[in-house]
């Protein structure tokens, strides 16, 4: 006799994968999830960024069916400076549980102006391989991409340069030494700016390297930008021939650049020290400005204290009782008259150093009376273009000027820069 139980636990199985049928039939098949991705990102500092910041856009773009050929069409990135950061690179993710692969295009983006700026969508047109090896063309579209920029007003002083980077050094090297400089000698002075997360367009110009005492030719500038693997590298480099023009030692000042830490979110200063610009001898220039003693100089120094001594005692009264007279004096034998005369031999040799010595041996002897001879333009031009000749680069200088003729010019208007306005008499507005 067969147990009651037996017949009570088939049928309580039998319901059971009935209703486990049923389920199966009435839960439809999930729809699976497509294996399509495009996007636009922005990589930025978690607070709003400032106008001129860089920032970086990357698009990414993954499709799940072989990719025959494809085009990006990139939006025109109106409020924003743009250049693209390297080529397209493969990447891949996955999706779905599938590995999926696709490629990633990265823009440095710089916005131009503060307020809510909007990046339009990019679009990604492909042409797709089918499984029966038919091509079909379609196309696939990221969404649109917002921001809000602060404008930089506030940060650092006013006028400064507005340099936002990741980091900013400089470099100052002098070749050779500038406080250890031979007579005639020239130091090249080499600046180099480097800023990480900028283009070289971005950098600030020339530092100003003028100084008393001192002659400054500026090269010009080279600029360059360097891709590397944390961002493109801005790099200048800014060469000066520094030439000192006096005996006493130049100070050349110290160079600030201010530039604003965009990890950090503030300010910071990067700078050169100040440096002195020398002679070694300093009284090599006084002695180069100094006339060469030639062998028949003692003599000639006798004949002509004998001639002074007879016509100072024939003049000696009209000498003590009229300024005329000592003026002429002074032209005719006092160390103005020697230094014209050196100006005069070294523009018939030809020797521009020489010339430029002695003129400024005169210099010294009246800085008032120079002043008013050297203003004249023809003279200063003249005079401007002698110091290209000796202190400029090589090749820089124009046509020579014509010393002899610049000799005559300049002792013509020392003569007259000698001669005294006429004085006002006292009584004329009484005589009427």
């Amino acid at each position: 006799m067969i147990d009651g139980r037996f017949f009570r636990r088939r049928r309580l199985a039998a319901a059971v994968a009935a209703m486990f049928c049923t389920l199966i039939v009435a839960v439809p098949r999930a729809k699976a999830e497509p294996l399509n991705r495009t996007e636009a990102v922005i990589d930025g500092p978690k607070e709003s960024p400032y106008v001129g910041e860089m920032l970086l856009l990357r698009l990414r773009s993954f499709i799940g069916a072989p990719v025959a050929a494809h085009e990006i069409v990139q939006p025109d990135l109106i409020n924003f400076d743009w250049q693209q950061f390297g080529r397209d690179s493969p990447v891949s993710t996955t999706i779905n549980g599938v590995t999926v692969a696709g490629i990633e295009r990265v823009i440095a983006i710089y916005p131009r102006r503060a307020g809510r700026l909007a990046i339009e969508p990019f679009t990604r047109k492909v042409e797709l391989i089918a499984p029966d090896n038919s091509r079909t063309e379609t196309a696939f579209t990221s969404g649109p991409v917002t921001l809000d920029v602060r404008a930089h007003d506030g940060l650092g002083k006013p006028g400064d340069w507005w340099l936002p980077a990741k980091s900013v050094t400089i470099s100052d090297h002098w070749d050779p030494r500038p406080d250890r400089l031979g007579l005639n000698e020239t130091s090249r002075r080499t600046v180099t700016i480097e800023a990480l997360g900028l283009t070289a367009d971005r950098l600030p110009p020339p530092p100003n390297m003028r100084a008393p005492g001192v002659i400054v030719f500026a090269a010009p500038a080279e600029r360059a930008t360097i891709t590397t693997d944390a961002g493109p590298l801005a790099r200048a480099v800014y060469r000066y021939d520094v030439r000192p023009i006096s005996s006493d030692p130049a100070k050349m000042p110290a160079v600030h650049i201010p530039w604003f830490d965009v990890g950090e979110r503030k300010m910071r200063d990067a700078a050169i020290p100040a440096q002195t610009v020398a002679f070694i001898d300093p009284t090599a220039l006084t002695r180069a400005a100094a006339p060469e003693k030639g062998p028949m100089l003692s003599s000639w120094l006798f004949v002509a204290g004998a001639a002074s001594f007879v016509w100072t005692a024939a003049l000696a009264f009209f000498i003590l009782t009229s300024a005329s007279w000592r003026e002429l004096l002074s032209q005719s034998f006092g160390p103005a008259r020697k230094r014209l005369r050196e100006m005069r031999r070294a523009a018939r040799a030809g020797d521009f150093s020489a010339f430029r010595a002695a003129s400024l041996a005169l210099s010294r002897l009246d800085g008032a009376r120079w002043r008013r001879a050297a203003c004249e333009p023809a003279i200063a031009r003249q005079i401007a273009a002698v110091d290209a000749l000796l202190f400029g680069p090589e090749g820089g200088a124009g046509d020579a000027p014509n010393l002899p003729r610049l000799a005559r010019e300049i002792g013509v208007r020392w003569r007259q820069a000698a001669i005294p306005p006429p004085r006002q008499n006292a009584l004329a507005p009484l005589d009427g």
